[in-house]
């Protein structure tokens, strides 16, 4: 709804929200959508295209299967049908493959996410985990990075436990943004002093049991922050919100693959059963 109404007097692009049902009235669809004008063309894009993970749209099982069995001209005809007026539709980025159901709307009724985050379930023994799921050459790997940074100095991983601390570490990871998104030479989102205000407010948030723990841990060496990963912990899920890494020359040991690694460990020492790294 919020992306809706941010469109909705927007001179150059209409917003849609496609839903469609069965005969009994079963949800099967929910499909965002955004018309386009460009010059003498008019098409249909999905929103925040080359930005988001959420472009998919939401689709019942069914209907995925009936698509994906040869009826995908059907469907984007019945998708045209429905929203005239259309010289072509960009279809770039759309997938059929199911990465997983952690999907903002896959609580709804025989609704399943085409396209999400990936989710990786975390064992009680998170070594034996490693040791089972990477091949020897990445274990390898993984080690000598470690180990060169130990080289370099005190090398610690540390997870955020009073306020202070975590706003530390998310204005390290800010800065961290900051400086990846001048190297790539692209706009910076989090510049805005209404989204830093709303990160700070989230952690001013954590003492009220409704909302969920705000999970921020970096990996030092010794005084620098190399990465912070800043997330939420709710019903066993640690939901991965941002992830930030130097720019510095210790940027080629991986130190944002070594901060994940570290993080499933302290996420199976707690417990806690999933680890969804968000949409990047």
């Amino acid at each position: 709804s919020a992306w809706y109404q941010s469109q909705i007097n927007n001179p150059s692009r209409s917003p849609y929200i496609l839903h469609g049902r069965d005969r009994d009235g079963d949800l099967l669809i929910v499909l965002a959508l955004e018309q386009v004008r460009k010059g003498p063309l008019t098409y249909l894009v999905r929103p925040g295209n080359h930005h988001n993970g959420y472009y998919g749209g939401s689709f019942a099982p069914s209907l995925q299967q009936w698509i994906s069995r040869g009826h995908g001209e059907e469907f984007w005809a019945m998708v045209f049908a429905k929203i005239g007026g259309n010289d072509a539709l960009f279809i770039e980025g759309f997938s059929t493959d199911h990465f997983g159901i952690n999907h903002p709307l896959s609580h709804l009724p025989k609704i399943e996410a085409t396209h999400s985050a990936m989710r990786m379930q975390i064992e009680t023994d998170w070594k034996a985990q490693y040791e089972r799921s990477c091949n020897s050459k990445v274990r390898s790997n993984d080690r000598r990075c470690e180990r060169r940074l130990q080289e370099s100095g005190s090398l610690s991983y540390q997870v955020a436990t009073d306020r202070e601390t975590k706003l530390e570490f998310l204005r390290v990871m800010l800065k961290q943004k900051a400086q990846q998104f001048d190297a790539l030479d692209i706009s910076n989102p989090y510049q805005s002093p209404q989204v830093v205000h709303f990160y700070e407010q989230l952690l001013m948030q954590e003492d009220d049991d409704s909302h969920p723990a705000v999970f921020v841990s970096a990996l030092h060496l010794d005084d620098e922050i190399l990465a912070v990963n800043f997330g939420l912990i709710d019903g066993g899920i640690l939901h991965g919100l941002i992830t930030s890494m130097t720019v510095g020359a210790t940027k080629r040991f991986a130190p944002g693959r070594l901060l994940l690694l570290k993080t499933n460990q302290a996420l199976s020492d707690q417990n806690i059963k999933f680890h969804d790294f968000g949409i990047g």
